[in-house]
């Protein structure tokens, strides 16, 4: 490498970082008048959906039922597991189980 081409880029790559900060300065301009009511409903066709086809009351009772569900579940595993489901199946005495 010369020294010429160096002593080009420096001024090169300091434009472009100006030019690339000026650029983030001024970012997108935002209109100050507010949405006319065409505009509001283009912007958001179904406002009362959160999902495809549930609205948020559905989507919380869904929520409150899966957890529910989950939490009873939980309980039921750890009976199962510490062995309190059913009677013991060592005893002589017959067992429904």
């Amino acid at each position: 490498m010369n020294s010429t081409s160096i002593i080009i880029r420096r001024p090169v790559r300091l434009s472009l970082l100006a030019v690339l900060a000026l650029s983030t300065l001024a970012g997108c301009a935002r209109k100050d008048e507010p949405l006319t009511r065409h505009e509001q409903v283009l912007s958001n066709l179904t406002p009362e959906l959160r999902t495809l086809y549930q609205r948020n009351v559905d989507v919380a009772n869904m929520f409150a039922h899966t957890d529910n569900t989950n939490k009873r579940a939980m309980y039921w595993d750890i009976y199962r597991a510490l062995y309190r489901d059913r009677p013991s199946r060592l005893h002589p005495i017959p067992r429904p189980y």
